[in-house]
């Protein structure tokens, strides 16, 4: 029996398909809103006659863009970056705090928890970061999307097509994307866990500046990984510096960070008030 560590070891599984069903979700709705429209402007034949109406494709084009923003627009995807986010640091609080003297905590006299990762600077350059970069690939996503009914429209005007037939052309330009959506669900889906876990890392008190500070690029251990994530676990160790940016490696990429050993030191257990919030953290109604 496969060991679903090894299939999901980054735990992700429930985060990404969520994710994943609500990106395809929006393109098929984005579909229906496209389809509504050229059923509506079919059922009045006579605004198709005229060929190169530029007014007439004006309007329909603007209708796609906001059918469009509406479908990928806005903030709707943050929050599964943010709970990527959160898996990330909760695995790094994780790893440190069960590691025998593995890694100097600095500074613990408060409790340190998730929230205060994602409250910090560094916390909310990284979220902010890539709450952008995947607004802007959704909003690149449904641009192409809008260009490729564009030109289906050009294309048919004045020559009174059948709806159907323009409803299969449009659809195949919203099919398009599909894979660049499911690529970017999985591969930002896992670099967010990965910005979490060294976010968590730097808050602990690990810094590029010190032995300490170096981790292990850890890969999912079995027959599946490929040659470049082999050739990066090769060169272990790396700094949280050097280490941004580097996971994922490729789509559905499930290699991780973990603390190195070369870098362990002698450090005091854990106070009550950590453990317990470690405890806290790491329950499974706080794992969502």
């Amino acid at each position: 029996m496969l060991n679903p560590l090894q299939i999901d070891p980054l735990r992700l599984t429930g985060v990404r398909n969520a994710f994943m069903r609500d990106a395809l979700g929006r393109l098929r709705g984005l579909y229906d809103d496209l389809l509504a429209m050229i059923q509506a402007e079919f059922d009045q034949t006579q605004i198709l006659n005229a060929a190169g109406d530029s007014s007439l494709l004006d309007r329909l084009v603007q209708k796609a863009k906001q059918f469009a923003e509406k479908r990928f627009g806005g903030t709707w995807a943050d929050k599964y970056i943010a709970m990527a986010f959160r898996k990330g640091a909760q695995q790094s609080y994780q790893d440190v705090n069960r590691k025998d003297g593995a890694q100097e905590l600095h500074e613990l006299q408060k409790a340190i928890n998730v929230n205060t990762v994602e409250g910090s600077s560094q916390g909310r350059s990284s979220l902010g970061k890539l709450f952008t970069k995947v607004k802007e690939v959704f909003a690149g996503i449904a641009q192409t999307i809008v260009g490729g009914v564009t030109r289906v429209l050009a294309k048919v005007l004045g020559k009174k097509p059948k709806a159907s037939q323009v409803a299969k052309e449009v659809k195949e330009e919203v099919k398009k994307p599909e894979d660049r959506v499911r690529t970017t669900v999985e591969t930002e889906t896992v670099e967010s866990y990965s910005e979490g876990q060294l976010d968590m890392l730097e808050h602990l008190g690990v810094r590029d500046v010190d032995v300490e500070d170096e981790m292990i690029f850890t890969t999912a251990g079995d027959r599946k990984v490929c040659k470049r994530c082999r050739a990066l676990a090769a060169n272990n160790p790396y700094t949280t510096t050097t280490a941004r940016g580097l996971i994922p490696v490729h789509p559905r990429c499930r290699c991780k960070w973990k603390p190195s050993a070369g870098a362990a030191a002698k450090s005091s257990p854990p106070n009550s008030n950590l453990a317990n919030l470690a405890a806290t953290l790491l329950a499974p109604g706080n794992n969502a």
